[in-house]
């Protein structure tokens, strides 16, 4: 238990007790000190006791309405932070929440290890080759991230049980890439949607919407198919130096 102070000015101890760091911008002070009122060992104790419960029951009570305040904010926080990440980096909130989906899949996998990311085609389903230098140390310190999910359930999680998801595009579905992104990720594949576009005197022209890496899909729009050297091909119509599928 703390003990009662001497104050420089008075014969009567005092009962002082830092704020904790996290309090201190809602009480205004790093310490509170207050006069015991008595001279009395024994009274001085007892004052010294009950202050201290007091303010400990009081840090408690403003941490809780703390604690309260942000989860009351929560939705405007994340919304606020979805808009700026969208805004700054990724031009839109579709984007900036795919990009967060993609961090989230990286940090727990990459967490497996070199051998394991790479035996069980994480790469391949994030689309996402890490820096060797992630690793340096993981065979001596390993990320504690590695058993978030359980061994017998990753292969369930990375091998895909389709080949390849082939979408029409219509009026009924709205192109809606969500849905095609749900379906990706419950077959485990990556997706192709396809598109009839009019074109010149009447005909019809099929492109296509390449949709990558089925954990956190990506896509890439305007392909059209192409037989090279007796294979078929998804080439990008207009952007050359897009990936060949």
């Amino acid at each position: 238990m703390s003990r009662p102070h001497k104050h420089p000015k008075s014969s009567i101890p005092w009962f002082r007790i830092s704020v904790p760091k996290d309090l201190r911008g809602k009480i205004g002070k790093s310490e509170i000190k207050q006069s015991l009122g008595t001279n009395d060992p024994n009274e001085a104790q007892i004052q010294l006791a009950r202050l201290t419960a007091e303010w400990k029951s009081r840090f408690q009570a403003l941490r809780n309405e703390t604690v309260a305040d942000d989860l009351a904010r929560a939705p405007e926080l994340v919304d606020e932070f979805l808009k700026q990440l969208a805004d700054r980096r990724h031009g839109d909130l579709d984007g900036a929440i795919y990009a967060l989906q993609k961090l989230i899949a990286v940090r727990a996998l990459t967490a497996w290890g070199p051998s394991e990311y790479y035996g069980r085609g994480a790469n391949v389903a994030l689309g996402y080759d890490p820096d060797p230098s992630m690793w340096e140390n993981w065979e001596t310190d390993p990320d504690p991230l590695a058993d978030l999910i359980p061994e017998d359930e990753r292969n369930a999680l990375i091998e895909p049980e389709a080949r390849l998801l082939i979408v029409p595009s219509t009026v009924e579905n709205g192109n809606d890439q969500r849905k095609v992104e749900s379906a990706m990720r419950m077959a485990k594949c990556d997706a192709v949607m396809v598109h009839i576009v009019p074109g010149a005197g009447g005909s019809r022209d099929v492109m296509f919407t390449i949709a990558r890496h089925r954990c956190v899909p990506g896509w890439l729009p305007e392909y059209a198919s192409r037989v090279l050297d007796g294979a078929l091909y998804f080439t990008p119509i207009f952007e050359p130096f897009r990936p060949l599928f």
